[in-house]
């Protein structure tokens, strides 16, 4: 990080693909897509289906481009003619590839993140042992000719470079997320019929192993580096955060015995801070408007920058497909039709513009937190037991348009208000210029002005017409906001 924006400078093997030199995110305003928008939109899915039928590469891109600020792809369902075209919709978007740290296929081509081209006679050395000899099993995907590989062997992590900047120089992307790190031992220590390993006894043998390989895999740092843990143990060994366990509304939820909001707030302030990619997963019971707009608002309430971008993760939807049993967790959310059909269910929330912030989150009173923003406010009740009731300084307007001088929030809820627009902002985009001049004209000499619209609003006194009178008040807030 050079600054407050991401600048990688080394060359990649194919200058005219790599979008991570000089990488910058834009700030609030400067969107290329969904511009002004608070919440700028993440997406993990492998799933694209919408009626039953698989999107092709084309059409993927068509509707991620437009849309979505983060994305992974794949080798399988992705090409680099569709990468391409996303980044002519949305040039500042961060592509990330998935690959597996400890998965190396006999073919040559990499197969749904596992990297290609193990050779048993020079690579035998570089899988994973028990202290016997015995070569251990893929504990995560096995294609039939998948080797499970020590992370800690570093031969291994110059292949696995080799393969990922390869993948990286094709489809133009910016990174490399790691899924399947074995983290505290994870899918390493203790596999039934496969202990004790021959290189690793503890979690911290394997954790300094992964450290090396991470610093390995990046000399020279020619690419974003993403993995899913955001303590800074962990993180201050790659560049970016994939938050699948951001945060759940409750235990019920994916990850939802372990997510601590606080917790979940804090890292993502310092991320977005810090300009760090972050894809935030927030999981919820499909249906549910209050959990969705408690997780929207601490979003907001924490984000620094557009770095910061946002995955629903609804749990029930009823487009969603079944979950196979040995699945791990629900994980229908990644159906982009579920994604889809929330996005148009609730634009009120997806869409809100409530302009750029005015400062960092601050306490109201215990457990009750508020951030102000150029149109609006955010407060959230993030409180287990304690509901808050808060008189507004002035009238603002809900998520639904309701105008409204007071909130109460119940335990684990959120309010997401806006300034109520000055009687001349004829647009209401907090601007008073030739948009709302334009709408006026339309009125003018209207001696027909009657309420509840008094003539879409030009009749500012309002008295029944549009005359100078109403002109001298629209031009006494011109060019501000009211």
């Amino acid at each position: 990080i050079k600054g407050s924006v991401w600048e990688f400078t080394t060359a990649g093997p194919n200058d005219s693909l790599w979008s991570w030199i000089d990488k910058i995110i834009p700030d609030y305003g400067q969107e290329p897509i969904r511009p002004g928008k608070n919440v700028r939109l993440g997406i993990v899915s492998w799933m694209y289906y919408f009626d039953g039928v698989e999107l092709a590469p084309p059409e993927r891109a068509q509707y991620v481009g437009p849309r979505f600020d983060m994305f992974f792809h794949d080798t399988i369902y992705w090409t680099p003619e569709s990468i391409q075209t996303i980044r002519s919709i949305n040039p500042a978007v961060c592509a990330f590839s998935m690959a597996w740290p400890t998965l190396c296929n006999e073919r040559p081509e990499m197969l749904f993140g596992a990297v290609g081209g193990f050779d048993p006679a020079t690579m035998s050395d570089w899988v994973l042992r028990t202290s016997g000899g015995v070569e251990v099993p893929s504990q995560l995907w096995d294609f039939g000719d998948t080797h499970y590989m020590d992370i800690g062997n570093l031969n291994w992590a110059d292949h696995f470079r080799s393969r990922i900047m390869a993948e990286l120089a094709l489809f133009g992307s910016d990174g490399i997320v790691l899924d399947g790190t074995p983290m505290d031992g994870v899918y390493y220590l203790n596999i039934p019929g496969y202990s004790p390993l021959a290189n690793y006894t503890t979690p911290t043998q394997v954790n300094d192993a992964i450290f090396q390989f991470m610093a390995r895999i990046t000399d020279p740092h020619d690419f974003i580096l993403m993995d899913d843990r955001p303590a800074p143990y962990w993180a201050n060994h790659y560049d970016a955060l994939w938050g699948e366990d951001w945060f759940s509304y409750d235990s019920s939820l994916p990850w939802g015995s372990s997510v601590n909001w606080d917790l979940s707030v804090s890292y993502l302030e310092t991320f977005s801070a810090a300009k760090r990619p972050y894809i935030c997963q927030a999981w919820y019971h499909y249906g549910n408007r209050y959990e969705l707009k408690f997780m929207v608002a601490s979003y907001l309430l924490a984000k620094n920058s557009n770095s910061a971008t946002f995955q629903p993760c609804p749990i029930g939807h009823p487009l969603a497909p079944s979950v196979p049993s040995e699945a791990p967790y629900d994980y229908t959310s990644y159906w982009v039709e579920v994604y889809e059909a929330e996005l148009q269910a609730y634009p009120e929330i997806f869409d809100i513009e409530l302009g750029d912030t005015l400062g960092s989150r601050y306490s109201v009173n215990t457990d009750l937190w508020a951030r102000d923003f150029e149109h609006g406010k955010i407060y959230v009740n993030s409180s287990t037991s304690q509901t808050r009731v808060i008189n507004l300084a002035e009238a603002m307007y809900d998520v639904d348009n309701n105008e409204i001088t007071e909130v109460t929030l119940s335990p684990k809820t959120a309010a997401m208000l806006r300034k109520i627009p000055h009687p001349a902002d004829l647009t209401k985009n907090y601007w008073i210029d030739f948009a709302d001049y334009a709408r006026f004209s339309l009125q003018w000499l209207n001696t027909d002005c009657a309420g509840p619209g008094f003539c879409d609003g030009a009749d500012f006194e309002p008295d029944g017409d549009v005359d100078f009178d109403d002109l001298d008040f629209l031009l006494n807030v011109w060019l501000t906001g009211g």
